[in-house]
């Protein structure tokens, strides 16, 4: 019986290295080639070749079925209106538990001093968006200011025609460190984007393709909560394992060893976040644990 392919798209541009990357990190290796649209897949069996393009045409591909998974910004499904499956959030957690390296906020901006926040005396205004699905949307929830409101669509650049054409604008920033630049202020958040997984909702119906998406979607989620993880070792007083057990964060439950010729000391380990390690260290040590070793990961897959 012949093997199920499945046909993959992903995207150029911002999101292209941070999901090169990923694929890396989740031992799926392909032949990438500057300029040249297809990368051939290596080493996984389930998909052979994928496709680069602009990540805003994901969602649309997808959902036509032209590709059976597709990896892109958050912000492009919702903006394409597209009904395609969310499966995961590929984006990892810094240490302080923020997302980082792949998140961006697509942001309503203006200029500094532009008395912004009087919103009940705000005067009819016009827009200019990258995503003006996303800002109509953004405005319809807040009563009947949408009315006062006239979104224009923008291909890009829109910090160079604000305020000098239009009084606001809504663009993806990560920093806003270009707005700054163009003497512009983030007046509020629109949407807060990420990296996603998604898939054609066909394609998770039919049973052979449904299996292979999940594999591939575990691949990826083990790479993402590795970046997020670490191994922790210790050696623990017999004394104080019960309470040291009760601290430490854990898949199930942290595993537990007999030291060889050592009886009244055990060896402790646990997948551990990142997040909770520096206040998790100085608690074991005042408990009586010995020895800590901090492991990287490489893949973290819970359960099928």
């Amino acid at each position: 019986m012949e093997k199920t392919m499945l046909k993959l798209a992903l995207p150029t541009g911002r999101l292209q290295e941070p999901v090169l990357q990923l694929l890396r990190d989740a031992f799926i290796n392909f032949e990438y080639e500057s300029r040249k649209h297809t990368l051939p897949i290596q080493g996984y069996a389930s998909v052979s070749e994928a496709v680069l393009m602009r990540s805003k045409q994901i969602p649309e591909l997808v959902a036509q079925g032209h590709y059976d998974i597709g990896i892109c910004g958050l912000d492009t499904v919702h903006e394409s209106g597209r009904k395609v499956e969310i499966l995961e959030d590929l984006s990892s957690r810094d240490s302080y538990g923020k997302r980082s390296g792949e998140k961006v906020d697509i942001v309503l901006f203006g200029a500094k001093k532009d008395g912004y926040f009087f919103w009940e005396n705000m005067p009819r205004i016009k827009v200019l968006s990258e995503y003006p699905r996303m800002t109509r949307a953004f405005f319809n929830k807040r009563g009947g200011l949408w009315k006062r409101i006239k979104v224009i669509p923008s291909a890009g650049s829109s910090e160079a025609h604000v305020p000098a054409h239009f009084r606001w604008g809504v663009c993806a920033t990560e920093t806003g460190e270009s707005l700054a630049k163009n003497d512009l202020d983030v007046i509020d958040i629109v949407f807060s984007s990420s990296i996603v997984l998604v898939a054609n909702r066909k394609a998770l119906v039919r049973k052979e393709k449904s299996e292979e998406i999940r594999g591939f979607r575990h691949q990826l989620s083990g790479a993402v909560k590795a970046r997020e993880s670490i191994l922790l070792k210790m050696n623990v007083p017999l004394k104080c394992q019960a309470q040291i057990i009760r601290l430490l964060p854990a898949m199930r439950k942290p595993t537990v060893s007999p030291l060889a010729g050592i009886n009244d000391f055990s060896a402790i380990e646990s997948v551990v976040p990142k997040s909770v390690l520096n206040m998790l260290i100085p608690k074991l040590l005042k408990l009586g644990a010995e020895g800590i070793i901090i492991l990287p990961l490489l893949s973290v897959i819970e359960k099928w």
